[in-house]
């Protein structure tokens, strides 16, 4: 019994004297959810997963909360193997209160969305957005809602279509109805896989319009919205519906 008791306070001892190790929560998400999450000084990473299928182009936010938010965290997507597909930290963009990346799937299975204090240890709280993005096809019109950002909200981007042509091409726009009169925002594929602003069209009386854009080996994403991703908005939420067609119109 006396051996026992020693063995007992020893071993209490050395879980007591051992260094800290940070902890990892993880959860599920799936196409056109939203989550919440919190980085602190005990959980420094946080990771989500989700299912895809082989040629899905999933698009993944990072939202640092409006009040004590995880400003500065990074964003990671990687497979089933553990090989990291987007890495936010391989591009700095400065006034974005966030980070947003893209991964088109190479398989079915399962994918891992992974949110950690990065270099500056940020803690906080945040939101992860999950959504897939529609294939835009030629001459076939698309309809979509995009609602503005509420009082006490950080921007976000709520619907992406895909665009590819090796050719010049045009994408029409058109606001069918509401009182919200979004960009229509191109957005490019860079390091790492962060998406960055690179064409936008907008403004308070914009009702219809088009954007010419050069032909590419690789695609791009086409988002109607706030300009300006993680910007907070004024009053409530507005909505408008809108029209999008790719290469002409019918």
């Amino acid at each position: 019994m006396k051996h026992f008791f020693i063995f007992a306070v020893a071993l209490g001892l050395l879980f007591a004297l051992a260094p800290h190790v940070p902890t990892l929560a993880q959860d599920s998400i799936s196409y056109g959810d939203t989550v919440k999450g919190s980085l602190t000084s005990s959980v420094t990473t946080v990771s989500y997963t989700f299912e895809a299928k082989r040629g899905d182009i999933a698009v993944v936010q990072l939202i640092a909360a409006a009040a004590n938010g995880a400003i500065g965290a990074t964003l990671k997507v990687s497979d089933d193997n553990g090989a990291v597909l987007a890495d936010s930290s391989a591009l700095l963009v400065f006034g974005r209160l966030g980070e947003i990346v893209v991964v088109e799937a190479r398989n079915d299975g399962q994918y891992t969305i992974s949110v950690d204090s990065g270099r500056g240890g940020a803690t906080g709280d945040f939101d992860v957005v999950l959504l897939k993005a529609e294939f835009l096809e030629p001459n076939k019109p698309v309809e979509g809602t995009a609602s503005s950002t509420p009082d006490g909200q950080r921007g976000r981007y709520t619907n992406f279509y895909v665009v590819e042509s090796r050719n010049e091409t045009q994408l029409l726009y058109e606001r069918l109805s509401g009182n919200y009169a979004p960009a229509v925002i191109v957005l490019g594929v860079e390091a790492g896989n962060n998406l960055f602003e690179r064409i936008f069209m907008g403004g308070s009386l914009l009702t219809k319009g088009s954007i010419t854009l050069e032909g590419s080996r690789d695609f791009r994403l086409v988002t109607v919205g706030t300009l300006g991703f993680g910007s907070s908005g004024r009053g409530a939420a507005q909505t408008a519906n809108f029209r999008l067609i790719l290469g002409g119109m019918n």
